[in-house]
């Protein structure tokens, strides 16, 4: 029993340290990658409002289009008996 005990105790103990400084040592990394992650969000954020504003614009475009579409069928249509 203390043969093994001898054995697995310096082992156990190894084991331990080496995963505490990969766990350490990950913790950074896990700071980096939130940082990343931050920006990147901001970025995505920053697009979205961007093309949310580009799709009001076209809206607004479309519906004058439409709008100078109805008034020149109301123009036209009596002058040529058309209504469509």
């Amino acid at each position: 029993m203390r043969n093994w005990l001898g054995i697995h105790t310096p082992i156990a103990s190894l084991a331990f340290l080496i995963f505490a400084l990969l766990g350490f040592r990950g913790l950074s990394d896990i700071q980096n990658n939130r940082e990343k992650v931050e920006t990147t969000s901001k970025q995505a954020a920053n697009l979205l409002r961007d093309v949310r504003i580009s799709f009001e614009s076209l809206n607004k475009k479309n519906e004058d289009f439409n709008g100078l579409v109805e008034d020149n069928k109301q123009i036209v249509a009596p002058r040529f008996g058309r209504t469509r």
